[in-house]
C-alpha cells in the first residue's frame, strides 16, 4: 500500500528557510547575465556592420555595371544613327563621374579588324574591382 506524504508545517518552513537563504547568487548571477547580453549584442552588431558594408559594395558594383551597360549601348545605337565609321575611340572620350556618380571612370576602347569592330567598356572605381563589358560590331 502507498502511504499519503504528509507534510507537517514545521518541514514547509525548513523549506522556505533553505529557498530564502540563497543570498549573493543573485548578484552573480545578474552579472553573469549582463555580460552574456554584452558579448551577444557586439557580436550582433559587428555582423549587422559587415553586412551593411557589404551591401553598399554591392550597389556600388551594380552602379558600375550599369554605367556600363548604359554606354554599350550608345555605342550601339552611333552604329545605328551614325553608322559603322562613327564608332572609334576618339568619339569617346574618357567620362570622369560619369552621370554625377563620383569616384567612377568610364573607359571606351575600340579596336579595328577587317570585318568588325571589338569594342570594351571600363568602369572603374577605386573600391571596386574593373566591370568590363565586351561587343563586336560588324560592318553591315
Amino acid at each position: 500500500m502507498d502511504t499519503p506524504l504528509r507534510c507537517s508545517m514545521k518541514s514547509g518552513r525548513a523549506i522556505f528557510r533553505v529557498l530564502t537563504n540563497q543570498r549573493g547568487n543573485s548578484l552573480l548571477e545578474l552579472i553573469m547575465v549582463i555580460i552574456f547580453l554584452g558579448v551577444a549584442f557586439v557580436t550582433t552588431l559587428g555582423m549587422m556592420s559587415t553586412g551593411i558594408t557589404k551591401s553598399v559594395k554591392i550597389e556600388q558594383l551594380t552602379r558600375a555595371l550599369m554605367l556600363a551597360e548604359q554606354k554599350m549601348e550608345e555605342v550601339r545605337g552611333d552604329k545605328s544613327t551614325r553608322g559603322y565609321s562613327w564608332i572609334t575611340e576618339n568619339n569617346y572620350p574618357v567620362e570622369n563621374n560619369p552621370g554625377g556618380y563620383s569616384g567612377f571612370k568610364r573607359t571606351v576602347n575600340v579596336i579595328s579588324y577587317s570585318t568588325y569592330k571589338q569594342v570594351q567598356v571600363v568602369v572603374e572605381h577605386d573600391e571596386l574591382p574593373k566591370v568590363e563589358l565586351y561587343t563586336h560590331i560588324a560592318n553591315f
